[in-house]
């Protein structure tokens, strides 16, 4: 169960991620205003399948002897700079923080609670995997 001070800890560790992405968003903006679009595109995408070859969709703790330790954290880090390239080409603090903070929380927050969900039940991991592949097709055929 959650207590009082948990929440409040959460609540403040939350202000200062979101806090500093704010900060921050002026120098992710003009991080790569020298570089031409041609060449962020293309490492952008190159990043993306890197996260999308490297990322471990099991969730299992277990490894291989011999294996990297956190080949996840490849992935991740990948995938950041992919969402700071992107974000350095749109017009506005505003609109890179949002941009960062939404991305963050997809390459960061959602496979933690996609992994809390699927250890609480599998069904309701399921469930949530397709209602999220509906979501998805819905938004793409839309446009």
């Amino acid at each position: 169960m959650l207590s009082l001070s948990l929440l409040l800890r959460y609540l403040l560790n939350i202000s200062f991620f979101t806090t500093g992405l704010y900060i921050l968003a002026p120098i992710y903006q003009t991080l790569s205003r020298l570089i031409s679009s041609d060449s962020i595109w293309a490492a952008t995408v190159s990043l993306l399948l890197l996260h999308l070859f490297l990322h471990d969709y099991s969730g299992s703790t277990i490894k291989a002897p011999g294996a990297l330790k956190n080949p996840n954290c490849i992935s991740l880090n990948a995938s950041v700079v992919a969402s700071v390239f992107v974000a350095s080409r749109l017009p506005s603090r505003l609109h890179v923080f949002a941009l960062m903070l939404f991305l963050l929380q997809v390459f960061l927050f959602a496979p933690l609670v996609t992994y809390c969900i699927k250890k609480f039940s599998f069904g309701l991991h399921l469930l949530f995997s397709f209602a999220l592949m509906g979501l998805t097709l819905s938004f793409a055929l839309m446009g």
